[in-house]
C-alpha cells in the first residue's frame, strides 16, 4: 500500500452529493478538507487552543464574548499559528491532492483558514457552554 493509500484509509468517510455546478476549489473541499479536518480535530483544537492561552494568559478568565472575539482574532492574525495548522493539515495530502493544492494554494489557503475558524471557535464555545475542560 502506497502512502496516498494509507492516508485516505485514514480519514473518515464524509457524504456529499457531487453537484456538476460547484468549483473544483468546493469539491476539493468536501472530498480532501473536511476528513482531514475531521480526523485531526481533536489535535487542531488543542494546538490552536493552548496557542491562544500562551498568547493570552488572561484569556481563561474573559467573558464568552471576550473569548470568542480572541479565539477569531488570533486565528486571522497570528502567522505562526496559521502556517503551522495549514502545515499540519496540507501534510495529510494525498500526491494527486498535493498537484491540485500547489496550483491552487491561494484558494485552498483561504479555504482551510475559514473552516479552521468556524470548527475551532464553535466547538470552543460549545464546550465552554457545557462547561467541559479544554483538555484531558
Amino acid at each position: 500500500m502506497n502512502r496516498s493509500e494509507q492516508l485516505l484509509n485514514l480519514r473518515e468517510k464524509i457524504t456529499f452529493q457531487e453537484d456538476k455546478t460547484k468549483s473544483s476549489i468546493e469539491f476539493f473541499q468536501h472530498k480532501t478538507l473536511r476528513p482531514i479536518l475531521k480526523f485531526l480535530n481533536e489535535t487542531l483544537n488543542k494546538i490552536s487552543l493552548n496557542y491562544i492561552i500562551n498568547l493570552n494568559p488572561d484569556f481563561l478568565h474573559l467573558n464568552q464574548l471576550e473569548q470568542e472575539k480572541r479565539i477569531l482574532s488570533t486565528l486571522k492574525k497570528e502567522q505562526i499559528l496559521k502556517n503551522k495548522l495549514l502545515g499540519i493539515v496540507i501534510g495529510l495530502f494525498t500526491q494527486e491532492e498535493i498537484d491540485f493544492y500547489l496550483k491552487n494554494n491561494l484558494k485552498v489557503d483561504e479555504r482551510i483558514q475559514q473552516m479552521l475558524q468556524e470548527r475551532i471557535r464553535t466547538q470552543y464555545m460549545n464546550f465552554h457552554s457545557n462547561n467541559r475542560p479544554l483538555s484531558d
